[in-house]
């Protein structure tokens, strides 16, 4: 670190120079939490008061004795140092608070605004200081000129989304600030390197200069993904501990930086890229796995130390400004501490051509939009000219181009009066931005109808506070009953606790909605269309008594089709459209709660989050995210291959995990999404809206939460039940802990245990949620022989080495709800088991409707086994997923051909089916209902017989094979019924009869 010399000997030497850098910026700290009080009382900017004292300081810093000579140090800093103390967290902390779901949305919109848009504006800013504002090259040459478009092009996140939310403007469009400001840093100081190696004579080609800017671009990319995996990795292992969740996203921030500005990788890495890239990443991955409570802390230490940063860059720019810039005579030394000259660098003029270089910032910036304002409106959700003015005059600047300025006025090597008017136009244009934009933009977004619906916010607002005075109201009732409160003067306490204000307050906006309502009705009655019906206010804004619940609000849209149109046509659109926000942040609150009390996982909350957005950019549109949650996970052939993969034995244990870990996740999102929805339908009773418009919300809420509950039933709890009877077990676990800990809290509280004994079961029930929430599934299929054996009776008859053959000829199939396994006339050529699911078997040629549901492990046309060369005779349509085993049919033909006992078997099992599908030829047996049915089959056996053989079916039977003649008799073939008492006889060899065990031996 480098000091110039000090006129203050007597110091510099009792106090070591660190000291007195420590110093300042403790006093900075002192000395804007002293401006923040004064902007709270008086409304002042900020921003600008902090410069403006700067400057005040830099002028009077001579005078000021051990302050100024910290100044004076402070002043001299290495550039470096200056961004290695405070970017990487204004960086890093607008990206780790930054929303995914924008740049995933409207990716190729940000793409426009942060490429091609930067760079144009960069150059219409050289363009404007060189020809318009006419600047010379002693203060500005050419490539100085694109360096400071570079820094001047670099808009401020922090203030930009901050001004956006206050004015409450519509979620589409902050989404495109939000994702363009971010990575807006990026690009900016991406090209602000590129030109400071140009400025200093560095040769460098097209080729070269492109290939800098992807290895900035990528490899900053890539270097905050590394750190992001580590640190979200550990971040996932934390449990409730926000000290140290605050620690490893401190030391993630620092060291990602450190490394891409002073690790050589061999190719040089944006230190701004990679804070962008690890806070997006943390974003994503790492937040989500953050508790409550440690992420109330995270949130508090970032956001103190983005504000003490902020506060000490806008003040050292001004101190710099007034030390250097514009004294009356700008002492200038060197590294030895010799004078260099005293010409003053910034003259009156400069102050008119800082105005001029505002508008051409301005007008640079929305010359660059206007270039691609054709892509812009194709790309993404599109984009108004509104908009474009919006973005164009939006563009606050901030403290991160004032860094990268002060670095410029510290570097030596450049001329000092290109130093000097670099920070002089960049703070200037920041201050002007934030008092001038910072002020309008309010005002003009609402003039430009990119908020939300104004008067409808007022009316929720207004609610809110009849509600409080309400419950005010009532607790004051209930304290007047308080024996030990008698004497307490309660005309007072009102006016303490502002009731009288509550009163006033809601008067005013109740006189400035009616006004605005008028004024509504006005306009429409002006341009031709009918008044609409407008939102029902009621007193009792929260209160559930006399509140309908829902099915009588599902009955004011489902009088009739005609009525149901009728109604939601003359239905405000911006009120159904706010009332359906309401209702999704409110869902939104709802997911982030079950999440808190270990009702889902963190992968869980992160997609249930990403639907509720999914809707929001549909706002205009019925709420729809059951659509997006379906596409996402439901993957049949992810599920195919981790099936097939399960036969290879190295990855038998890996599949079988993922397969289990992603039908629960499955599980996991819809039932935490059917919950949130019944909730948030039942919380909905209380907004201030009319029953119409609740009735169509809840009825779309009921749509999509119903189709969650089919599919649960259809693909889980059918095909997985062991999925979901674990996955139940672990919710109700945790349930049972987040009570025991409530428990405990509550007890040391009142006193009944000690703070030790509340650490010590604090700490078990912790210890408890860790081991829960890594516990491994213990989920494994069976092996196929092991489940033939166990529940397909035919396979258990099978001698062993001839079953194994068999299994290795299977293959494992699985079909989708709604599928056919095989279709009625298809040849046969398989035996189906089925291992998850079930299904339904039809046939169209019975004379009854034969439906016969299948289940796990029965056998699908078991009956081919012994009607050899033929086709099969049924349909088998899939209920839920189906998994079954498909056996080749000839190999198993052969077993029960040879085999008398699995023939008589596979014939039992079969002949209740086929006297459906051959009614008329088996018409006594398809009369039997399937208990009487079954009764006669189990109680019937198998008997060949030869040639001329004589056949009395004293009791009846079935001819199964082969061809008789007899009495009334003519060449009877397969599947005949003989009566009772009718004897035959054998034309050619019978295979195969069924008659009763009582008459026939076996």
């Amino acid at each position: 670190m480098e000091f110039k010399p000090n006129q203050n000997n007597n110091i510099q030497e009792t106090i070591p120079p660190e000291s007195l850098i420590i110093l300042f910026l403790f006093a900075s700290l002192g000395l804007s939490a002293l401006i923040r009080e004064i902007n709270k009382k008086t409304g002042i900017p900020y921003a600008p008061m902090l410069f403006v004292m700067g400057i005040i300081v830099g002028k009077l810093a001579d005078n000021m004795g051990i302050i100024g000579e910290s100044i004076n140090n402070i002043k001299n800093i290495n550039p470096q140092g200056i961004l290695m103390i405070f970017l990487p967290i204004l960086i890093f902390e607008s990206g780790f608070n930054s929303d995914w779901h924008s740049f995933k949305k409207q990716s190729g919109q940000i793409f426009l605004l942060v490429f091609p848009c930067v760079f144009l504006s960069a150059l219409f800013i050289l363009i404007s200081i060189k020809i318009i504002l006419q600047y010379d090259d002693t203060y500005y040459s050419w490539k100085g000129a694109f360096m400071f478009g570079s820094i001047l092009s670099c808009t401020d996140t922090v203030q930009i989304l901050a001004l956006l939310k206050e004015v409450g403007a519509i979620k589409k469009f902050k989404s495109l600030v939000e994702g363009e400001s971010l990575l807006n840093y990026g690009t900016s100081i991406i090209l602000y390197e590129i030109s400071t190696k140009l400025f200093k004579n560095e040769n460098m080609n097209i080729f070269e200069i492109l290939k800098l800017f992807f290895t900035l671009f990528f490899g900053g990319i890539f270097l905050g993904i590394f750190i992001g995996v580590i640190g979200q990795f550990w971040i996932k292992k934390i449990h409730n501990d926000p000290i140290l969740t605050v620690n490893v996203t401190f030391i993630s921030c620092y060291l990602c930086y450190f490394f891409a500005e002073n690790i050589d990788f061999g190719f040089q890495i944006s230190g701004v890229m990679s804070l962008v890239s690890l806070g997006l990443f943390l974003s994503i991955f790492a937040k989500p796995k953050i508790s409550l409570e440690e992420e109330k802390v995270v949130l508090i230490f970032w956001k103190y130390v983005v504000f003490a940063a902020e506060s000490v860059i806008f003040l050292l720019a001004g101190i710099l400004i007034g030390v250097q810039v514009l004294t009356d005579s700008s002492l200038l030394y060197d590294i030895n501490g010799q004078q260099i000259n005293d010409k003053q660098t910034i003259i009156f003029g400069d102050y008119f051509r800082l105005f001029g270089l505002y508008f051409c910032m301005l007008f640079s910036r929305f010359a660059s939009i206007t270039c691609v304002v054709r892509w812009l409106k194709k790309w993404g959700y599109g984009i108004t000219w509104k908009e474009v003015y919006m973005l164009s005059f939006g563009g606050l600047r901030g403290a991160v181009g004032i860094s990268f300025a002060i670095i410029v006025a510290n570097d030596d090597y450049y001329p000092q009066k290109f130093r000097d008017i670099v920070l002089f136009d960049m703070a200037g244009n920041a201050i002007l931005s934030l008092i001038i934009n910072g002020t309008i933009t309010g005002p003009l977004i609402k003039g430009l109808g990119l908020c939300v619906n104004y008067n409808i916010r007022e009316k929720v607002y207004l609610g809110f506070l009849q509600n409080l005075k309400l419950e005010s109201e009532r607790k004051i009732q209930f304290l007047k009953g308080n024996s030990y409160l008698k004497m307490v003067n309660w005309n007072i306490l009102k006016d303490l606790v502002g009731l009288e204000d509550f009163h006033l307050k809601i008067k005013q906006i109740q006189e400035e909605v009616q006004k605005r309502e008028k004024e509504e009705a006005l306009a429409k009655k002006l341009i031709g269309k009918n008044e609409i019906v407008q939102i029902e206010m009621v007193e009792n804004l929260f209160s559930t008594k006399d509140q309908q619940n829902l099915q009588q609000q599902y009955e004011l849209l489902e009088n009739s089709d005609n009525e149901e149109s009728s109604e939601i046509q003359n239905l405000d659109k911006d009120k159904i459209i706010e009332a359906r926000n309401r209702f999704l942040l409110a869902l939104k609150g709802i997911y982030w709660i079950q999440y808190e009390k270990h009702q889902c996982s963190s992968s869980t909350l992160l997609l249930l989050l990403e639907s509720v957005n999914w809707d929001l950019d549909a706002q205009n549109e019925s709420m729809n995210s059951w659509e997006f949650l379906y596409n996402y996970f439901h993957n049949p052939y992810y599920i195919q291959i981790l099936f097939q993969l399960q036969v290879v034995p190295f990855f038998r244990n890996k599949t079988s995990n993922l397969l289990f870990n992603q039908i629960a996740f499955i599980y996991d999102v819809v039932t935490t999404y059917i919950e949130a929805h019944e909730t948030v339908e039942e919380i909905q009773k209380e907004f201030p809206i009319s029953d119409q418009i609740k009735g169509l919300i809840s009825k779309e809420s009921l749509n999509n939460r119903t189709s969650g509950h089919q599919y649960i039933v259809d693909y889980i709890k059918i095909s997985f039940p062991e999925i979901k009877k674990q996955t139940q077990t672990k919710k109700a676990a945790f349930s049972l802990l987040e009570k025991q800990m409530k428990l405990i809290q509550d007890s040391v509280r009142f006193g009944h245990i000690d703070d030790k004994q509340f650490l010590e079961q604090k700490k078990n029930i912790e210890q408890l949620q860790i081991q829960l929430e890594n516990i491994q599934p213990s989920w494994k299929l069976p092996p196929k022989k092991q489940f033939l054996i166990e529940f397909v009776p035919f396979f258990q008859k099978i001698p062993e080495k001839i079953l194994d053959k068999i299994i290795e000829q299977s293959t494992e199939i699985i079909i989708e709800k709604d599928q056919y396994i095989i279709k009625e006339g298809q040849k046969a050529k398989f035996l189906y088991i089925i291992t998850r699911g079930c299904a339904t078997e039809t046939c169209s040629k019975t004379f009854y409707t034969y439906n016969e549901k299948k289940t796990v492990s029965d056998v699908l046309f078991h009956y081919q086994l012994v009607l050899q060369n033929m086709r099969y005779v049924s349909s088998c349509m899939a209920d839920a997923v189906v998994y079954v085993l498909a056996f080749p049919l000839e190999p198993l033909q052969k077993v029960a051909k040879f085999n008398l006992e699995i023939e008589e078997l596979v014939w039992q099992q079969s002949l209740r089916g086929l006297s459906q599908m051959f009614y008329d030829q088996l018409q006594p047996l398809g009369n039997l209902n399937k208990q009487m049915c079954d009764e006669v089959i189990q109680n019937s056996f198998i008997k060949k017989y030869t040639s001329k053989q004589i056949i009395d079916c004293f009791n009846g039977g079935v001819l199964l094979k082969g061809i008789v003649k007899g009495r009334d008799i003519q060449n009877e073939f397969s599947f005949k019924f003989f009566k009772p008492g009718q004897i035959c006889w054998c034309k050619k060899s019978l295979n195969n009869k069924f008659k009763p065990k009582q008459i026939f031996q076996s």
